[in-house]
């Protein structure tokens, strides 16, 4: 944020609101906000800064949470009837049902 006056901070995650308060605003000011409640994907965040009659608002999307794949493994064994060899075979499966081999 950027300004020389104190200022109305509204903060909002998918238009459901988050926060709302004065800042004061001298220079270049940074603010850290924790969220909690935030469930997993993709969300909208939003400020609408107010100060003097002026409004300046701004978007941004963001992911939340891990993009990594649910991965589940499956190990099978079995002894070949032939010989004393031991066959090990393992799978990897990932939530939307990948089957990596």
């Amino acid at each position: 944020m950027f300004g020389t006056v104190g200022a109305n901070l509204d903060l909002q995650i998918d238009a459901m609101p988050i926060t709302t308060q004065t800042v004061n605003l001298n220079g270049f000011s940074t603010l850290s906000i924790g969220l909690r409640g935030v469930k997993l994907g993709v969300h909208v965040l939003r400020g609408v800064l107010t100060a003097g009659g002026l409004r300046s608002t701004r978007e941004t999307t963001f992911i939340y949470g891990s993009s990594l794949p649910d991965l589940t493994v499956q190990l099978s064994m079995g002894q070949s009837t032939e010989s004393s060899n031991l066959n090990l075979s393992i799978t990897a499966i990932n939530s939307l049902g990948t089957v990596l081999e």
